[in-house]
């Protein structure tokens, strides 16, 4: 695997349908062992079930009833994309000894907007963003075949050693994510099997940036962060899964940066892998504490060597 340091190197968004998605699989599987950072995004059709008071926004909501919400939300609409950027702890991506540096898009089948619930306004702006619905729905993956392949690569299985899932604000990308690898299952009646089915379907190693920006004292969405962080778009557009994954990562290892320069942490005490994460629990915004580990904000934060 060359993974050399390549920081200038143009980075391409790989499409995966259903005719390329076990090629693709292949690749990611060659990564794992050196790229052990996993940030994903994903695109679905909006939301059509709200909070009863529409003017309290639901990760506002007491944890489990924002759960319940999500939960009819997940159980009822289908995935639209998948994005997916590989990293090491130093910001490398996998090149496969080319000129360029890959992520992927996985485009999905299971999305028909002339038949599926929907937001209209949600459509709309990925319509807007590029996504072609039509051809996603006549040559895309089906989720059930993305799962399938998603274990058989050992992303799952965590074969090749642990995985540090990375997401922002990520009820939802975690709740389609994992529908998706439990073959299209309805997600669990409450939040603790919930919270559990995460653990088990990706390890304890899940990160929320969304949770993680107040002590850093930022606020806002993705978009505003990444500004705030003097970090641009490097590949894609915004609102399509693969280009977010990435715009993620790169927020991710940023604030990872200024963690490490503050508390004058030498990167070359980290192990093999150039792993070396300061963060305390894996809080996931708006479900409140996970359960994943033994903390209930990120005010703390401690050394974590993968």
């Amino acid at each position: 695997m060359k993974s050399a340091m390549m920081a200038g190197a143009p980075i391409i968004v790989r499409q995966v349908y259903e005719y390329n998605a076990i090629a693709e699989f292949e690749l990611i599987e060659q990564c794992l062992p050196f790229f052990p950072l996993a940030a994903f995004d994903t695109e679905f059709p909006g939301t059509i079930y709200h909070p009863p008071d529409d003017a309290v926004p639901g990760h506002l909501l007491p944890p489990a009833a924002f759960y319940s919400l999500m939960k009819k939300n997940v159980d009822a609409l289908n995935l639209i994309q998948i994005g997916l950027t590989l990293s090491d702890a130093a910001g490398n991506l996998p090149s496969f000894g080319t000129h360029y540096r890959s992520i992927w898009q996985f485009n999905l089948c299971d999305f028909d907007r002339h038949l599926h619930p929907h937001n209209p306004k949600s459509i709309s702006l990925l319509q807007r963003q590029g996504i072609d619905f039509d051809t996603n729905r006549l040559a895309g993956i089906h989720s059930i075949d993305f799962g399938r392949l998603f274990w058989a690569s050992g992303l799952g299985d965590r074969s090749f050693g642990p995985v540090s899932w990375i997401t922002f604000h990520g009820p939802y990308d975690l709740g389609f994510l994992v529908k998706a690898l439990s073959g299209g299952q309805s997600l669990p009646e409450n939040l603790n099997g919930f919270l559990h089915l995460v653990s088990t379907s990706l390890g304890s190693r899940v990160y929320d940036v969304k949770s993680m920006i107040g002590s850093f004292g930022l606020h806002g969405g993705l978009e505003r962060v990444a500004k705030s962080l003097n970090l641009g778009r490097a590949a894609g557009k915004s609102h399509q899964a693969g280009s977010d994954s990435l715009l993620t990562m790169h927020v991710f290892l940023e604030l990872r940066r200024r963690l490490l320069e503050d508390d004058d942490v030498d990167d070359d005490d980290d192990d093999e892998k150039g792993m070396n994460i300061k963060w305390l629990n894996h809080s996931v915004y708006g479900l409140g504490h996970s359960g994943l580990t033994s903390s209930s904000s990120f005010c703390r934060l401690m050394l974590e060597s993968v």
